[in-house]
């Protein structure tokens, strides 16, 4: 009996926790489910195209040797502003130095025997018009003189190309800059570049006096890039800091990494030159740019997160009430333009999503389709379907996901 007694207790139990659970389920269904709204504002908007990259001169030169030698004397530092002409570098000079003596020479020697040639010469022309000479001495006469000058000219060029060699073995700058990087030490023998071996690096000059900075631009973004746009860039080396400049080159070869992996990425190199001076700034900082790409001012705006896409509603049952000729007209007319697609394509079409937000009323939302135009990384414009001050589902993700027309919901 007293089993019997708390079973039927039990069953009253469940029964009386069901009935609550019930209606606590009810209750929730009624109010709806919770979201997060905001009112749909007006400001401005500023569309911009993000990217990485880093410091680079304009102007840089690398300044090799023109001729093959050791290194007897480094007349700056790394880091030392260096005017155009100033003196670098000198290399070993003895050897073109002799060089130089050894050509002096035969150019002396084979001006003494053009000026003997020469005289002999005008010797054998006066002898051969009193027609004391043959023609055949006449001949030889008039050909050795004219070696003679050749051999001259030989030499005289030959001089010249080894003057020039020892002119090489002093290196100047060839433009006002900063000795940004220096490879060699006194003392090094350095050689000149060939066909498949490049040349001993010595120092690098870099005119600084302008900046630049070499960034990545996504492929995506690159068609949004234009020359001029104004660039906000921060430097690492600078933090807390940002610097104004503009877009002053857009590459047109595409740089691809990872290519055939799926990691390939596809970027096009854009110069940004800054506008405003900076200390102690030094080529290979890494940096970063916003370009500003367009700009809006006083336009209606909305969180980007508010955003979702459906499907048009099915119009069968509006269509139907219209009457069945309509019907009839309608199903020819569709039938008529179905016809005349292929096969393949019709198998193809997809229903067209339809962009837009869902607006608070009265407790439940209404899908609206909207337009819009640029975004920033919060916001984006709405050109037409809304108006100021009216309410938006925002969130959470997960309930906008499958929100639907007229659900209920309660702001949370």
């Amino acid at each position: 009996m007293k089993k019997k007694k708390l079973l039927i207790i039990g069953l009253v139990v469940v029964v009386v926790v069901a009935g609550l659970v019930a209606l606590n389920a009810g209750q929730s269904g009624k109010k709806g489910r919770s979201v997060m709204t905001e009112k749909v504002t007006s400001g401005d908007l500023q569309q911009m195209v993000s990217a990485t990259g880093r410091v680079v001169p304009p102007t840089e030169v690398k300044m090799s040797a023109n001729v093959s030698g050791r290194i007897t004397a480094i007349h700056v530092e790394e880091g030392d502003a260096v005017g155009e002409g100033q003196l670098l570098v000198e290399l070993d000079r003895d050897r073109y130095e002799y060089a130089v003596r050894r050509a002096r020479a035969s150019v002396a020697e084979s001006e003494a025997l053009k000026a003997k040639a020469e005289f002999e010469w005008d010797r054998q022309q006066e002898l051969f018009s009193r027609k004391l000479i043959s023609k055949q001495e006449y001949d030889a006469a008039e050909a050795t003189w004219k070696a003679a000058g050749y051999s001259v000219d030989q030499w005289s060029a030959n001089l010249a190309e080894l003057e020039d060699y020892l002119d090489e073995c002093t290196i100047r700058s060839p433009i006002t800059g900063t000795v940004t990087d220096l490879t060699a030490k006194q003392g090094e023998n350095v050689v000149i570049g060939t066909m498949n071996n490049p040349g001993t690096v010595i120092m690098v000059v870099s005119d600084l006096s302008v900046i630049e900075i070499q960034a990545e631009v996504d492929e995506t973004d690159i068609s949004l890039v234009k020359l001029g746009q104004t660039v906000e860039i921060e430097l690492d080396a600078f933090p807390d800091t940002s610097f104004e400049g503009e877009v002053v080159k857009i590459g047109n070869s595409a740089e691809v990494s990872g290519f055939g992996t799926q990691d390939q990425a596809t970027n096009f190199m854009v110069n940004v030159r800054l506008t405003e001076d900076v200390d102690n700034i030094k080529p290979g900082m890494t940096s970063s740019v916003d370009i500003t790409t367009s700009t809006r001012d006083d336009v209606l705006q909305i969180p980007i997160q508010a955003l979702v896409m459906r499907e048009p509603k099915d119009t069968t049952d509006t269509d139907a009430e219209s009457g069945a000729d309509t019907d009839a007209d309608a199903g020819v007319a569709v039938a008529a333009i179905e016809d005349d697609k292929p096969a393949r394509s019709r198998r193809r079409e997809k229903p067209r999503e339809l962009e837009g937000v869902f607006v608070v009323k009265d407790g439940v939302v209404e899908f609206r389709e909207v337009e819009t135009g640029i975004a920033d990384q919060q916001y984006i414009e709405v050109e037409s379907g809304l108006e100021e001050g009216e309410e938006i589902v925002t969130g959470s993700f997960r309930v906008l996901r499958d929100l639907e027309n007229g659900d209920p919901i309660k702001v949370d």
